[in-house]
């Protein structure tokens, strides 16, 4: 998707394109807002925009290929207020747009924004890790002082895209998923019949599917023609879809042995970046006080099957708050207290960068975790 974005705002036309598109979106939002709330645009003085670095350039109407080339350079500045004008809102002519402090190129307003909500800065005697999962998943710890940020390209995946009847989180989408060894148990949202699959609920189904030896240690879906070594009360779920095993989930809705493997692509990326940042720290998992997750997985997700499945090392799940949506509650502290953005904008000017993906052993690291039985302690 953001390769789509960037090659499309590659030319004039396509930019101001992409650029009128995100405004137009923004503006309705507003209008509905005053609307539900009984008040007039003219009334909007001061905005705070948390959002990830290309969003926020197309915003602004600069080009925002060179995010996605070497050497990632942003072209907006963070820590600052604009005009209006210069972003386009139909608000107050007189109103300020506050861009909070943009780290990288992978780490836009919505990270630094959110990191005033998870305990990052305010304890250095509090050793934390900071998860925003998404299709860039971004990862900051806090260990007694020590800060050091990262990204990683997870991909779609836990987000419902990419995968065969992935959607995001509305009625109808598979939000969860567990099984007594022998059966397979869904929920949709609304309790509405099956139309596809969201982030909680892919969690939930690998970490089942594990459970019943549908999936084995290295991903790979049971073949229909091995129904006779499952559970009569799963095996007819197995079937055959476009040349692939399959695991029907709803009328229509299947989860393939591909959707598999996209999730542990997404998987592997996060772990790998978990275990290097902590490397980075000289620390392990058993020093953190806390895992703030945040980002759009909602309140719904096991933290144990984010264990089970890898995605965190053994031992951390009772470690894990969700946080749910920290970039929205973050930028509602920036912008009902002046104060956050002076307390944001120092402490982030201290927090190092870690380029994980140049770092010699990060495939390494990447390959190991795409299998399942990936548990050793980080």
């Amino acid at each position: 998707f953001l390769e789509t974005r960037l090659n499309h705002a590659s030319s004039e036309k396509g930019l101001q394109q992409l650029r009128d598109t995100v405004r137009d979106g923004l503006n309705n939002l507003l209008e509905q807002l005053c609307k539900n709330s009984q008040t007039n645009p003219e009334e909007i003085l001061d905005v705070v925009t948390g959002g990830n670095t290309t969003m926020l350039q197309l915003l602004a109407g600069i080009d925002p290929t060179p995010l996605g080339k070497v050497p990632f350079r942003v072209d907006l500045e963070g820590s600052k207020s604009y005009p209006v004008s210069r972003i386009g809102l139909d608000i107050n002519p007189q109103a300020r747009v506050y861009i909070p402090p943009i780290m990288h190129a992978f780490i836009g307003t919505d990270i630094s924004a959110g990191l005033l909500m998870s305990g990052y800065y305010f304890d250095d005697n509090y050793s934390v890790l900071f998860i925003d999962v998404g299709t860039n998943g971004e990862l900051g710890v806090n260990i007694k002082g020590k800060r050091k940020m990262t990204s990683t390209a997870a991909g779609p995946a836990f987000e419902g895209m990419g995968l065969s009847h992935g959607m995001r989180a509305a009625v109808g989408a598979i939000e969860y998923a567990s099984t007594d060894g022998y059966s397979l148990k869904l929920g949709t949202i609304g309790d509405a019949p099956a139309a596809g699959i969201c982030g909680s609920g892919i969690i939930d189904l690998v970490a089942s599917l594990l459970h019943l030896n549908i999936i084995d240690d290295t991903g790979r879906m049971k073949h229909p023609s091995e129904k006779d070594k499952l559970s009569s009360m799963v095996s007819h779920r197995l079937e055959e879809v476009n040349e692939q095993a399959a695991v029907k989930l709803g009328e229509g809705v299947y989860f393939t042995q591909q959707d598999v493997r996209q999730v542990q692509l997404a998987k592997a990326a996060i772990r790998a970046a978990i275990e290097m940042l902590l490397e980075q720290t000289e620390s392990s998992i058993s020093e953190l006080d806390a895992i703030i997750i945040a980002g759009g997985f909602g309140y719904t997700l096991n933290a144990a099957n984010l264990e089970t499945i890898g995605v965190l090392p053994p031992g951390s799940a009772d470690k894990v708050t969700f946080a749910g949506n920290t970039s929205r509650s973050g930028s509602a502290w920036l912008l009902t207290d002046v104060s956050y953005r002076r307390f944001l904008e120092e402490n982030m000017a201290n927090i190092e960068h870690v380029a994980i993906a140049e770092e010699p052993d990060f495939m390494e690291r990447y390959v190991t975790n795409m299998e399942f039985y990936t548990q050793q302690e980080s």
